[in-house]
């Protein structure tokens, strides 16, 4: 690491180089972490001095660092190794600390998010509720954040409002504004400007769908209004994938029986 002493000599001699010196220094160390996992097969050694280079400069993460390697490729690169392992626990860590050195990268926060969620699922599943919690309150910060940072994106305002109606329970006319905007602006998008590409487009149906299964529930839960959580139900499975929601076909089920008084 000679290139990163010499770019700390060089700010002690001239405090106005401090800024790119760092920039630096933030690439050097990121460079290193690729290479340890890369080609020293050193994941631990990788972890560290990629979050080492992400905390120190955020804004770099993307900078390219030769051979196409960046600090966030080689951060991906590591939760891709732990979760194809299944060591979720590991997946989330590294994720929820890539997300909080870098806060402003959605894509980081997404993963955060997606990740404290289904290890939230599988801590649920073994009875670990506090500890479930904790998952669940992680994803739905990071949702949120990067909802915020992406106010029109569908796909992460419905993944906010779930993680508030599934398992925190709170915050109900808010994520309710979410899912209805979400809604109105994915229809309109698939009516009058849809993605040239399917792929895209029948992701945004399949968001759009995730929104009403999501209000469905939100009728089942908070306004207790049955036959409004019906047509919920009902409309997101003209969506891609259709009847087969699972979570529609619960909803309606339940929607139902409540209607008749069962």
């Amino acid at each position: 690491m000679s290139a990163k002493a010499s770019f700390e000599l060089s700010k002690q001699k001239n405090a106005g180089y401090t800024d790119t010196c760092n920039q630096w220094i933030a690439m050097v160390v990121g460079k290193h972490g690729c290479i340890t996992l890369n080609v020293k097969d050193d994941r631990a050694g990788a972890e560290e001095l990629l979050m080492q280079a992400m905390r120190l400069r955020p804004d770099m993460i993307n900078q390219d660092l030769g051979l196409t390697e960046t600090i966030k490729r080689g951060v991906l690169g590591l939760v891709d190794f732990y979760y194809r392992k299944n060591d979720l626990k590991k997946v989330e860590q590294i994720s929820r600390a890539a997300s909080d050195a870098a806060n402003s990268d959605v894509d980081l926060l997404n993963n955060s998010g997606l990740f404290a969620r289904d290890y939230g699922n599988i801590l649920e599943r073994q009875g670990e509720t506090d500890a479930a919690k904790e998952m669940y309150e992680q994803s739905y910060k990071a949702y949120t954040r990067a909802q915020q940072l992406d106010p029109a994106n569908v796909r992460l305002r419905n993944d906010c409002a779930l993680i508030a109606i599934y398992h925190l329970e709170r915050d109900w006319e808010l994520v309710k504004g979410l899912l209805d905007a979400a809604i109105a602006d994915g229809d309109e998008t698939l009516q009058n400007d849809p993605p040239d590409n399917e792929a895209q487009k029948q992701q945004l149906e399949e968001a759009v769908g995730d929104c009403y299964e999501n209000l469905a529930l939100w009728h089942l839960k908070r306004s207790k209004d049955a036959a409004a959580a019906k047509a919920a139900a009902k409309k997101s499975q003209d969506y891609y994938p259709g009847g087969r929601r699972p979570g529609a076909r619960r909803h309606l089920r339940e929607a139902e029986r409540l209607l008749q008084g069962k």
